[in-house]
């Protein structure tokens, strides 16, 4: 049983009133200093004592681990049991510096209110009496080091930067269980990782998400200068922002200096002013946000082996007048096979087909089954690689040999780095036009991930991620380009007046201009 007094034992049960006996160290004193938490650390702690799923976004530097760590510590101070809490982050570093601030806010303590410890290692503080455990993990072991510990409660620091987030909240939620609480503290990583899916359905998902903007810390904020020396008054942009946002010239100040020092898409990220900012395209996107403008995401992330996604009502579907793009995989549970049907009369994707499991032989029986059923009027399988046995075997079956997609040389679609670029231009010319108005989550969760090419390579999908349904539907809309519509005619109609102004602005800037330009 605890020595302590009944009093100190009062204010040990308080998570509050335990903060008050926390120290922290101070860079600028260069000592242990009293903790003294801000009005969002309060709230987080708020959040951590009521929710058992808890996911942060937050701007970077607002003391989120900090007292996190604390509640964890506080935690195991308080409980009778030998609760096991763990802490993981990306590298050993961070972990243990993380597991460091738990060894402060113990030895810090009153000494009436000191523990013996069983073990106090660079991983691992137990105390003697009730066997109640803090214990620190890097993300980078298998599974994140957690397969085989069993634990009560979890956190996952700076988790958008694991390289495998699934296995590593699979396994914590194994370990840690129904009863036991988990807290996602990080920074974003770019848009359309596991992470990104948490935050995006909060609130559905039996996460709770805290947010925290990056002017909601006093510590973002800089005399301003605006209109001195070499420093330019504010921008109209700047002063929208800031009276959005009930912003001080102080704090926009400081939001100049830091994106003129890192940058406007690694600030928006690291300092977003909203959830949606936090995952904005980077300037190596093949796509920006402007792209999706206007176009409504429908349905839920791709998931699991295979899925058929309908845009538009069943009922009516085989009158529609199709084409068909198809990406084809080996089907060993790796790349997917995707099949995106585009209504060429609205010029709109309306269903995709995705699978890592079948064949390509199975895949071939599929589109020969869509062909019999449904209004098909083109289908573009790739001929390099697993498409080609496609092809093949559709042939085989009797397919109407002018179904399938051809060049005007009469040859079938070879995918390289060329023709991948032009597919993914067709695509993005009809975003650009403004022509796709609806499109499932799983093709905008791609979308968001194809990063520009290097080195005259085509865009690719990021690192760990897919494009297959991308190329799926970039063929589609090359196949659906020499069938004539009313959706192709607006777009050939839109290209021409694209292509009236250009002569217009060239004619325009190869006349001299009127005036002088002064030197300045």
């Amino acid at each position: 049983m605890h020595s302590w007094s009944q009093p100190l034992l009062y204010e040990l049960k308080d998570f509050r009133k335990f903060l008050r006996l926390c120290q922290v160290f101070d860079k600028n004193a260069g000592r242990l200093v009293p903790f003294v938490p801000t009005a969002v650390q309060l709230r987080l702690a708020d959040c951590l004592l009521t929710e058992r799923r808890v996911i942060i976004l937050k701007a970077r530097q607002i003391g989120a681990s900090t007292i996190i760590r604390a509640y964890f510590t506080w935690k195991a101070l308080v409980s009778t049991e030998p609760l096991r809490l763990g802490i993981m982050s990306y590298t050993h570093e961070s972990a243990t510096y993380l597991h460091s601030l738990d060894k402060s806010f113990v030895e810090s303590l009153p000494a009436s209110m000191k523990r013996k410890l069983d073990s106090a290692t660079a991983r691992t503080i137990k105390f003697k009496d009730t066997g109640a455990e803090l214990r620190s993990f890097t993300a980078g072991m298998k599974g994140g080091g957690t397969r085989s510990y069993a634990l009560s409660d979890l956190h996952l620091s700076e988790f958008a930067h694991y390289d495998d987030q699934e296995e590593v909240l699979s396994n914590a939620v194994s370990t840690v269980g129904e009863g036991g609480q988990i807290v996602i503290e990080t920074t974003a990583n770019g848009p359309g990782d596991k992470y990104h899916q948490l935050v995006t359905e909060a609130g559905e998902n039996g996460w709770t998400l805290f947010w925290s903007p990056w002017f909601e810390h006093a510590a973002y904020a800089k005399q301003a200068r605006f209109g001195l020396n070499n420093c330019t008054h504010m921008t109209q942009p700047e002063r929208q922002l800031k009276s959005k946002w009930n912003l001080s010239s102080d704090q926009m100040y400081w939001r100049r200096t830091m994106i003129g020092t890192m940058g406007a898409d690694k600030f928006s990220q690291e300092y977003p002013a909203t959830p949606e900012e936090a995952f904005t395209a980077t300037s190596k996107s093949y796509l920006q946000p402007k792209h999706l403008e206007g176009v409504e995401i429908k349905g839920g992330p791709a998931s699991g082996p295979s899925k058929e996604i309908y845009l538009v009502p069943v009922e009516g579907f085989e009158d529609r007048p199709l084409v068909l793009g198809v990406d084809v995989a080996a089907g060993n549970g790796h790349d997917y096979s995707c099949i995106t049907a585009i209504d060429i009369e609205i010029g709109q994707p309306v269903f995709h087909y995705y699978c890592n499991d079948e064949s390509p032989s199975r895949i071939s029986e599929r589109i020969l089954n869509m062909c019999e059923k449904w209004d098909i009027k083109s289908v573009l399988v790739e001929s390099n690689g697993m498409g080609g046995i496609v092809l093949q075997r559709l042939r085989d079956f009797g397919l109407d040999k002018h179904l399938l997609w051809k060049t005007e040389d009469g040859n079938d679609w070879t995918t390289n780095k060329w023709s991948k670029l032009k597919a993914l231009e067709e695509l993005r010319g009809r975003l650009e036009d403004g022509n796709i108005k609806v499109m499932w989550r799983g093709l905008a969760d791609e979308l968001a991930l194809l990063v520009t090419g290097q080195k005259g390579t085509a865009p690719r999908a990021a690192k760990g991620h897919h494009d297959d349904i991308v190329i799926s539907t970039a063929l589609a809309f090359i196949a659906s380009l020499g069938i004539p519509s009313i959706a192709n005619r607006s777009i050939k109609d839109s290209m021409m007046q694209r292509w009236k102004l250009q002569c217009k602005l060239d004619r325009r800037r190869s006349q001299p201009l009127p005036w002088k330009i002064a030197n300045l």
